[in-house]
């Protein structure tokens, strides 16, 4: 089945979007609340549920007679109209802590409401008809009629009214009561608000004849011969669907609701942008398929990707983990890993491209079969490992790189240092961003690289795709070195994790690791007189919500503060030379050279003495440099550093920075010149007024990228930032005492160097946690996800015995996961609504159901080793799929009482999906039969 409506591509574009992105992986709003029986407004409620536009209370009502507050009335216009553009908005009777603040920017951009004379926007007051009929004309630009409408009480309207009363009456948009009334001071209810934004939607668009078709029912769409010409945009909304034979003129979005299931496209034809935000394992399948653009952008976990038959793709880009396999026939023109990927997310390439760019960093890339014709590496784009068992014809790199596996690669253009590759390449190309004697690492060698009369080659950004590369100039080829024995480094011990020091009174500076999605930030110990570089960890895609422990460096080699360091400071490796070798051992040559820079504060005045904190992308290694009278020398090996803190040793203070720049062949990159902003001054209590004594809070930087942080230690409630101007979110607070996190979302902006940080906490909420029949949850974490959420919008939530504590500002939110021992994740899909500080449903008692047992096996009995089984509810309209990991044959699924059908098995150890036809019942949370599945041997 699918769904025509009549809507804008605007529409399209926002509440589309919008109301995928705001729901969890399989979790649905069917419009049938038990109170919507019999109601006049039933069917165009029902409809909105369904599609994401609003929706019910936990208690599952709806409460359609419930009035609309003004705050409330933004956000479904703005999710119905796709309004996404804010607009500083000087209210002052809004803060950025509301829940309803962006959505009222967003609705002052858009220009269809105003606040009053006095500057309040009174959020919380409630809608009448006439002020309902005014942003309804605002909202479609309605001319009122020349005649005054024709309502008894239209006397009782005031004057600024009844001309938008007679447009949205004349348009047949609000309709007078069965008296001859229209009732002007009546409240709006929830129920008239859906019927009336549903009716003028219809109007918007009753010219354009422009719809979207949303395929939300799993089975295959499309003719069986011939083409089906679809003249809109479509959407993908749940997986198992195939769509075949059809030309679309419009945009594809397969959205997150596919979740780790599968689409497959079979001879289909998108005009307009393909978008993949869905999708796992199992993969979305390209066959004989034309496509312009297509962008894969899975917000979690990875996406699997296949190109086969006669697929043809013009401009692929990667923005999340994601594995693509381009088969035998099917032709990528250009595949770019974009910056937006997440660091150390894996990225897997399988067959045949015609051009790769790498503009991403820290990422693990793997290359396996086939050819791929170019690969340019950004010189932004550092500190990437990749595992070649293919055949590269031609590879920039304009940045460093360590390349493993013995795949071939034609010829190397090398325009940087730091470049590692295991197998010799056919022959290297020097670039004239690097000296004629810059030094390659082949096979654990050390190689100075001459310069020879060869014709000079550009450097340039392969296939089209992104700028930003470097490397122009001319470069000369040198024939690659022959083969010769590998000398063998000495093997380190592997590190073992230390806990992290607790803080003492002394400021502890911070080293930011680079977030994911949702980041987590880790304090890294006190640095000593003569600090050690310590290796500090990247965070994980799932962070866990308490202190990390911190590895020690493989190689430590100490931080200098001094700009002439003993060679003895720096890193080395002892190789061996492997037996039967005649070779001499040489060692590797590290580039080094002092950076010299100056520091001051806003008002021009030097900073006097101090230390400067400074760590390298490429292996977390943390330096420090002494300033006096603002200055500071230092001497560094190449690579890519950020200046994250300084400490005053006259003041005692702690500022936390943020400035990058790059060594390069012993030279820095820039001046290196630090102007330290004016500094803000905060301050951070709970609801009651009781100040936070201690910890460290956490912002990002919301306009500079994703690595954007800064910190501050609290003392007596009180802290201090020193950041330019910019958009920024509070993230986290770790407390002192126990060094719990706790994530709070609290938007600001630093204006003129002002900003408003006096941050109150919202009422604590206790809850509970327990299984069906009472037994205690272990403990873990919550993860909460904000509806609507203009920045990330995720909460972690500690569990402790069963009990957990909330610090949620007013608002709808999703609890999604329970996370527990061995880090398993049990979906829960429960919604809850916070009004005035406290649970709208009462107490948030959790139920979880129990665990449901079984086994997955072959013919002989042995057990299938590892993969992820799906399954989803049967008989329902909405139908929720859920995902269990199979170990060592065993896996345990967590379910409500209801029927399901088993819908297939994904082999992880093969590689492949193994679909299953088996349904089975829970009933009072047991299995009716037990769970075992035999896969018949192929």
């Amino acid at each position: 089945m699918f769904i025509k409506r009549s809507v804008s591509k605007k529409v399209v574009a926002g509440a589309l979007a919008i109301c995928l992105a705001i729901l969890p992986a399989g979790a649905a709003f069917a419009g049938n609340a038990p109170d919507l029986a019999g109601n006049w407004a039933k069917d165009q409620i029902s409809r909105w549920m369904d599609q994401g536009l609003i929706s019910g209370y936990p208690d599952g009502e709806f409460k359609p007679d419930n009035p609309v507050t003004r705050a409330e009335l933004t956000v479904l216009i703005n999710r119905a109209f796709g309004f996404t553009e804010t607009k500083k908005a000087n209210f002052n009777d809004i803060s950025s802590s509301k829940w309803y603040y962006s959505s009222i920017l967003q609705a002052n951009a858009a220009g269809y409401i105003q606040g009053y004379e006095d500057g309040t926007f009174k959020p919380d007051q409630k809608i009448n008809r006439q002020e309902l009929a005014v942003i309804i004309s605002k909202l479609l630009k309605l001319t009122a009629p020349a005649a005054a409408p024709e309502f008894k009480d239209i006397t009782k309207s005031a004057a600024w009214s009844k001309g938008a009363i007679g447009a949205v009456s004349e348009q047949g948009i609000m309709k007078g009561f069965g008296d001859g009334n229209f009732r002007p001071l009546a409240y709006t209810t929830r129920a008239e608000t859906v019927v009336i934004l549903d009716r003028a939607l219809s109007v918007l668009n009753a010219d354009s004849d422009e719809y979207v078709i949303i395929y939300e029912t799993p089975g295959i769409y499309g003719p069986l011969s011939g083409m089906s010409e679809v003249d809109s945009d479509v959407v993908v909304s749940v997986p198992g669907i195939t769509l075949r034979n059809m030309n679309i003129t419009g945009d594809l979005l397969l959205g997150e609701g596919i979740a780790e299931g599968d689409v497959r496209l079979q001879n289909v034809t998108v005009k307009g942008n393909t978008a993949i935000e869905g999708g796992g394992v199992n993969s979305i399948h390209l066959a004989d398929s034309t496509l312009g653009s297509v962008r894969v952008d899975k917000e979690d976990g990875s996406v699997r990707v296949v190109a086969e038959g006669k697929t043809q793709i013009h401009n692929l880009q990667i923005q999340s983990a994601a594995a693509v396999e381009s088969l035998t026939g099917a032709e990528i023109s250009t595949l770019t890993l974009s910056p937006e990927i997440p660091a150390d997310a894996r990225i897997l390439l399988t067959g045949s491209f015609k051009a790769v760019n790498i503009l991403a960093s820290r990422l693990n890339i793997e290359l396996s079969g086939g050819t791929v014709e170019a690969v340019n590496l950004d010189k932004t784009a550092g500190s990437n490992k990749l595992s070649n068992s293919s055949n590269i014809k031609s590879m920039t790199m304009n940045a460093g790189i360590q390349i493993s596996g013995k795949g071939n690669i034609g010829n190397a253009v090398v325009n940087a240092s730091g470049i590692t590759m295991e197998n010799a390449p056919g022959k290297l190309t020097i670039g004239t961003d690097v000296p004629a004697d810059v030094k390659v690492n082949i096979a654990g060698s050390d190689l100075t690289v001459a310069a020879s009369s060869a014709a000079p080659t550009a450097a340039v950004l392969v296939g089209g795709g992104g700028g930003g590369a470097g490397g122009g100039g001319s470069t000369a080829e040198t024939p690659a070195p022959a083969a010769t024995p590998t000398p063998t480094p000495i093997a380190t011990a592997t590190p073992t994790p230390i806990a992290t020091p607790a803080p003492t009174a002394t400021p502890t500076p911070i080293a930011t690791p680079a977030p994911t999605a949702t980041p987590t930030p880790i304090a890294t110990p006190i640095p000593t007189a003569t600090p050690i570089p310590v290796a500090t960890p990247a965070p994980t895609a799932t962070p866990t919500p308490v202190a990390t422990p911190i590895p020690t460096a493989t190689v430590a080699p100490t931080a200098v503060n001094s700009p002439s360091p003993s060679p003895s400071s720096w890193p080395v490796v002892t190789p061996i030379v492997t037996p039967g070798s005649t070779v001499a051992p040489t060692p590797p040559v590290v580039n080094h050279g002092v950076v010299k820079g100056f520091i001051e504060r806003a008002d021009g005045k030097a900073v006097d003495t101090g230390i400067l904190y400074l760590e390298r992308d490429s292996d977390y290694m943390i330096y420090t440099a002494a300033l006096t009278n603002g200055e500071f020398s230092i001497d560094l090996p190449d690579g890519t550093y950020r200046i994250y803190s300084m400490r005053s040793t006259t003041t005692q203070e702690s500022i936390s920075l943020y400035y990058t720049f790059y060594v390069m062949n012993g030279k820095a990159d820039r001046e290196v010149h630090i102007l330290i902003p004016e500094q803000q001054a905060g301050t951070i209590q709970y609801s009651d007024g009781t100040i936070v004594e201690n910890g460290e809070i956490f912002v990002q930087r919301l306009d500079s990228g994703p690595i954007g942080w800064y910190s501050a230690e609290i003392q007596a409630g009180r802290f201090n930032f020193n950041l330019p101007d910019g958009h920024y979110n509070v993230e986290m607070l770790i407390h002192g005492e126990t060094n719990n996190q706790l994530r709070i979302n609290y938007l600001f902006e630093v204006i003129d160097g002002m900003s408003n940080l006096n941050i109150k906490l919202p009422p604590k909420i206790e809850g509970n946690i327990t299984f069906v029949d009472g037994s205690p949850i272990d403990d873990g974490w919550l993860e909460i996800r904000q509806m609507n959420a203009q920045n990330y919008g995720i909460y972690r939530v500690l569990v402790v015995a069963g009990k957990f504590d909330l610090y949620l500002p007013d608002g709808d939110y999703n609890i999604q996961l329970l996370n527990i021992k061995n880090s398993e994740s049990i979906a829960l899909r429960t919604q809850i609504t916070i009004v005035n500080g406290e649970p709208a449903a009462g107490p948030i008692d959790i139920k979880v159901p129990l665990a449901i047992s079984g086994k997955i096996y072959n013919e002989d009995g042995t057990p299938h080793a590892n993969g992820v089984l799906m399954i989803t509810e049967a008989g329902t309209d909405s139908p929720l799929s859920y995902a269990a990991t199979v170990t060592n044959g065993n896996f345990d699924f967590y379910l409500p009482d209801a029927e399901y059908d088993v819908l297939f098995y994904w082999d992880a150890e093969h590689q492949k999906r193994i679909d299953i036809n088996r349904k089975f019942k829970v009933e009072e949370g047991l299995l009716v039969d037990p769970l075992d599945i035999i896969l018949a041997k192929e």
